[in-house]
């Protein structure tokens, strides 16, 4: 593992949530979402996110750019479940209202084979990566 990635709810600027300061994920049962293309990570999270809370995410629209979700949100298309660096950067204007219990979090992991110890190169990777996110 190399850094644990907080997720956040990204809304429509008039959207009912907009103000609010934190969102439990089961308030999103009824919404329709913006979502990523099915085999991504973020959609993953969101479905697992959905099902532990009993419901499967109604997908109005799907890309695979992160740009691109939060743009449709910002038109009203529905919400999005973001990285908050993502969520945070300027672009059309989104409101970010954070999780709470539970959090809504991804791991970001360099992986290597199992069978085998990791190359030279994989090694020098991992203590750079590690080394600018502690920076």
């Amino acid at each position: 593992p190399l850094f644990v990635d907080e997720l956040a709810l990204a809304v429509p600027p008039d959207h009912r949530l907009a103000a609010r300061r934190s969102v439990r994920f089961e308030e999103l049962r009824d919404e329709a979402f913006v979502g990523f293309k099915p085999g991504t990570a973020i959609a993953r999270t969101v479905a697992l996110a959905a099902a532990a809370h009993g419901f499967a995410p109604k997908v109005a629209f799907e890309s695979g750019d992160a740009l691109t979700v939060r743009a449709l949100v910002a038109e009203g298309s529905g919400v999005t479940v973001l990285p908050r660096d993502i969520a945070e950067i300027a672009g059309p204007e989104v409101r970010i209202v954070p999780f709470v219990r539970p959090k809504v979090t991804r791991t970001i992991a360099l992986a290597h084979l199992a069978q085998r110890r990791p190359s030279p190169a994989t090694a020098l990777l991992g203590a750079f990566l590690r080394e600018q996110l502690r920076g």
